[in-house]
């Protein structure tokens, strides 16, 4: 991808400010003094005297910057380094700042890297100066805004080094800086009703945002501070360009809701931070790269904060949707099961193997709880290995001195392969005779390794919660099938209700527990949300009926009692929970790939009937309020009173306001108002019929009846009409995304069985809290240096793999350019050979 030239529409506004700013630094010059006109002469001729210039005391500040302009154009570095030397003693150093800010200013907006490198080693030398370029710049005076603006790759780089930063508003570094803590997670546009931010110019602030977010800064940020990272983690943590790019991204998607009049722009910024992650993924030359990169997190809980939980959270799709994130993320959930090569009876078997281990889970859990570490749920077979490795690997080092005194176990974790990877993990294990390796033996033996790999199996714990599921919907169903409600104790009809009950009330715990750990994040998704709902409508319906129930008698008939009575709510929010549970069911036909595409776009498209719903409830009650004003007079009238009537049957049998109501809202769907009529001197029958009486063309008569055409003309004809449009918008807009869509959808599914937790889905998951709290008392008897050293290293491997790529891609995208070099190129000897040929023609 050449990200040079996909830059040319994401950076229009900007490419035109700096066009602006360039514009206006060269009518500057155009319009010079004669004594700027004898320089230039001069300087053409003879170089070495024309600086004698500046020692005239008649020149003054802004004639001396025209002669620096002119020598920049020049792009003679000797000349333009001895003018700023020459400049030194002038109004004690500040006519020298100033000299070489707008040279570098200049310099940045000719695109010479090579001029723009002389002055800045120049600049380094001189204290005073290096003060000076701290301090924050309006947008025309900064350089680097201009040069990330205009995506000047070579420039940028070299006023990076130099010192020069972008500097963001205060409110966007504080909320970017927060989302990289981790402090504030945002996931979805709802967060945007507590977002205030103070007044400023949102011009400007888009331009420095646009300017700072740029991928090229990002990288060029990040290599940059090569050094400081390997030393201080909080500096990796703020330029980690997976990190950032995603948390920029995020902010850009609420800013565009701030923000509508730069609505496109931000998500023009949020397009190319997801495209750069997608590009560093690229880069990735093996699975254990791309290991290392979606594994990291700088946090201390990584299992919850790593890039790949990132991306779903905050819905890089792009980025989700790669084939090496899904290959990765597939190879997670099936671990050794070659699940892709089996045919269908051998998937029948591995489904069922699964199935029939879930029952000995609790009792090997409770075991190593009591008798062993408490681990075998939060330590995966692979951590166990490496760090039994790394702890026989010292023990039996741990004595041994190398010759200049260190400790042989401190030069082997110091020495790095050619691949980056510590020597430790590239140790061989030796095998014994039988085939074994020695590693196997010294980890734990073979029953609790046997459990410890299945139950860290995601695909298994997957199949285990399907199943569950399916015992909860049988007992749904089962339930409300019950003539009794399931509350009677004549039978054993309420043996379904109360295994339905528990599983209700085990996942209601289970989305407060999300809600508490998760925080933003559990909004993130829609089945969440729905999932809350479900199971708080079934819980409160349940427990409000099973109260109900004891107060009254048991055979109680609900049909005797009224529609407001306790009991008939309570088991209607239990059905309403009960059909949206058994809804809850195509979310597992999201794995599917024909028709998880189709479940995405029916939910997409229900948003689109939320929207019409709005502007048809406006409708509604106007129109409703005018139809009762007009027709009030003539229900409940009586023939032999009144000389006018209507002839709708409907309209007169609708009385009252709240019956108006209902008729307008059942004729969108059945039926019209073609018949209505305000009629003279009509007759009724005895069996309520109108006849005979002539059609009344009175003003007020018509309105009324204008009133209902409008009606119905705005709903049946024009909003039902957009609704069709856009549901087919919006089904072709996912259709065409189809793919991406369904990819990540499947993967946000399948991600959630990758924590220790869902080994023990509800109503079980006692059992996982039960472990967790004696791993924690046991934890806190002894210290974890393993784990600290675990850590260390993948921190320190992860660094080395994000330059890597990082720099692959920078160097990727300099031997892209060079065609648009040479296009500038050719463009430029053009527009030399035109002005030639003018001249010449004069």
């Amino acid at each position: 991808t050449n990200m040079t030239s996909s830059y040319n529409e994401y950076h229009n506004l900007g490419r035109a400010k700096v066009q602006n700013i360039r514009q206006i630094n060269k009518s500057f010059c155009q319009n010079e003094s004669r004594t700027v006109s004898e320089f230039r002469e001069k300087f053409e001729s003879d170089e070495e005297t024309s600086l004698n210039f500046l020692e005239d005391t008649s020149v003054c500040k802004e004639e001396k910057l025209d002669m620096l302009r002119i020598i920049v154009d020049s792009r003679k570095n000797v000349s333009i380094l001895n003018m700023l030397d020459r400049m030194e003693q002038r109004d004690g150093g500040m006519e020298q700042i100033l000299a070489y800010k707008k040279a570098v200013l200049w310099t940045t907006l000719n695109n010479d890297p090579d001029t723009l490198g002389s002055i800045l080693d120049w600049g380094t030398e001189k204290q005073e100066i290096q003060n000076s370029i701290k301090s924050s710049e309006s947008i025309e005076d900064d350089p680097i805004i201009l040069c990330s603006l205009e995506n000047n790759k070579s420039c940028l780089g070299l006023l990076y080094n130099a010192g020069y930063r972008i500097t963001l508003d205060p409110e966007d570094e504080r909320r970017i800086s927060a989302l990289l803590e981790l402090n504030i997670i945002h996931a979805n546009s709802m967060q945007i009703l507590f977002f205030e931010r103070q007044t400023c110019d949102p011009i400007e602030q888009f331009l420095r945002f646009q300017a700072h977010t740029n991928p090229i800064y990002t990288a060029v940020a990040f290599v940059g501070n090569e050094t400081e990272m390997k030393t201080n983690p909080q500096i990796m943590r703020n330029l980690d360009p997976i990190r950032r790019s995603f948390a920029i991204s995020e902010y850009a998607k609420e800013l565009s809701s701030q923000f509508p009049d730069h609505c496109e722009g931000y998500l023009k910024i949020r397009s190319k931070c997801d495209e750069f992650t997608k590009q560093v993924l690229e880069h990735c030359n093996s699975n254990d790269d791309v290991k290392k990169l979606l594994d990291s997190c700088p946090s201390d809980v990584a299992s919850e904060r790593t890039n790949l939980h990132m991306a779903l959270w905050q819905e890089h799709k792009d980025f989700v949707s790669h084939a090496f994130f899904q290959q990765y993320k597939w190879d997670k959930m099936t671990m050794d099961i070659k699940w892709d090569s089996y045919n269908l009876l051998k998937k029948m078997k591995i489904f069922l193997f699964s199935i029939c281990l879930f029952p000995c889970y609790p009792f090997v859990v409770l075991l190593d709880s009591l008798f062993r570490e408490s681990n075998i749920l939060f330590i995966s077979p692979e951590k166990l290995q490496m760090s039994e490795s790394r702890r026989n690997i010292s023990n039996d080092i741990e004595m041994e001195k190398s010759p200049n005194g260190q400790n042989l176990e401190d030069n082997i974790e110091m020495e790095e392969t050619q691949n980056g990877q510590h020597l430790v993990d590239n140790i061989e294990i030796e095998e014994s005779p039988n085939g074994e390796s020695s590693e196997d033996k010294l980890c734990e033996s073979e029953p609790f390794a046997f459990f410890r790999k299945s139950m860290h199996t995601p695909i298994y714990r997957m199949f285990v919660s399907q199943v569950l599921d399916v015992i909860f919907f049988i007992s749904l169903f089962l339930h409300i099938n019950d003539a009794h409600d399931g509350m009677s104790t004549l039978d054993n009809s309420y043996y379904p209700t109360i295994v339905a009950f528990i599983f209700a009330t085990n996942h209601l715990f289970e989305n407060i527990v999300d809600i508490n750990r998760l925080g933003w994040c559990f909004l993130s998704s829609v089945w969440s949300i729905y999932s809350l709902l479900t199971n708080l409508l079934l819980c409160i319906g349940g427990l409000t009926a099973w109260i109900s129930y004891q107060v009254e008698m048991e055979d109680v008939n609900r049909a005797n009692l009224g529609g407001n009575h306790h009991l008939n709510i309570a088991m209607t929010m239990v059905a309403l929970g009960a059909s949206m549970s058994f809804f809850r069911i195509t979310r597992v036909l999201l794995l599917h790939r024909k028709i998880g595409p189709v479940v995405i776009c029916i939910i997409e498209i229900m948003k689109d009937v939320l929207y019409v719903s709005i502007i048809f409830l406006i409708i509604y009650f106007a129109f409703s309020a005018g139809v009762w004003s007009m027709f009030k007079p003539f229900q409940g009238c009586n023939l032999n009173e009144s000389q006018y009537c209507l002839s709708e049957k409907r309209l007169i049998q609708n009385q009252t306001y709240p019956g108006i109501l209902s008729l307008l809202f059942w004729k969108v769907f059945d039926g019209d108002f073609s018949d209505a009529s305000i009629l003279v001197n009509a007759t009724r029958s005895e069996d309520g019929d109108i006849t005979g009486g002539a059609i009344s063309h009175g003003f007020s008569h018509q309105i009324g009846l204008a009133f209902l055409a409008g009606y119905q003309g705005l709903t049946v004809i024009i909003l039902i009409n957009v609704l069709i449009a856009m549901m087919n918008s919006t089904y072709s807009k996912i259709w065409e995304n189809s793919d991406k869509e369904w990819k990540y959808s499947k993967s946000f599914y399948q991600v959630q069985f990758f924590r220790p937790r869902e080994t023990f889905p509800p109503p079980f998951r006692w059992i996982y809290y039960f472990a967790n709290g004696m791993r924690k008392i046991k934890m806190c008897k002894k210290s974890c240096p393993d784990n600290e050293e675990d850590n260390t290293n993948q921190s320190k491997d992860y660094i080395q793999l994000m330059l890597r790529l990082v720099k692959t891609k920078v160097n990727s995208e300099e031997e892209n350019s060079i065609d648009d070099k040479f296009k500038n190129l050719k463009i430029d000897i053009f527009e030399k050979i035109e002005e030639m040929k003018k001249t010449f023609s004069k």
